[in-house]
């Protein structure tokens, strides 16, 4: 069989279509295990919608690329950041400045934040339903004890007898 040498849309390396396993993004090739390409989309649709933008601006894909390649970031985390900041912690979006720039300083903030959801659902699933019981408790009301000392009532009678 001849080879069928492509270059990965998303790694940029060649490989051999008919031994490697492959995904297509129109008539693009995408390595199977790289799945960049879907959170970067995800990411940058994200971004469109929250800016209003019709295409990325300079300065976001300049952001991206440095947290991406300076930070280690990965789309899905900046994602997940964004959506912490704006929708969970209700953050003002005209404070950014058309970019994205908070991402550098709360990227571990909603790490544990989203860390913690996931932690949280593990242990929801894991757990077993118990079977409640209804028991019903019945108090008798006190008996009142009565006074041993009885007390002189006040009244204003008596101040009028006196005087």
């Amino acid at each position: 069989m001849a080879k069928h040498l492509v270059k990965c849309l998303v790694c940029g390396q060649t490989f051999d279509a008919n031994i490697e396993p492959y995904k297509m993004k129109g008539r693009r090739y995408i390595h199977f295990n790289c799945k960049l390409d879907e959170d970067k989309d995800k990411l940058i649709d994200y971004i469109k919608q929250l800016f209003n933008y019709t295409t990325l601006p300079a300065k976001v894909n300049k952001q991206l690329q440095k947290f991406i390649k300076e930070n280690g970031y990965t789309y899905s985390g900046i994602y997940k950041t964004l959506i912490y900041w704006y929708e969970i912690k209700k953050s003002d979006i005209e404070k950014a400045n058309g970019g994205i720039g908070i991402v550098e300083y709360i990227y571990e903030e909603a790490k544990k934040y989203w860390q913690s959801i996931d932690t949280a659902k593990e242990k929801n699933q894991n757990a077993k339903e118990m079977e409640i019981t209804k028991v019903e408790v019945h108090i008798s009301a006190p008996k009142r004890q009565p006074m041993k000392q009885y007390r002189k009532q006040f009244t204003f009678l008596e101040d009028e007898n006196e005087q």
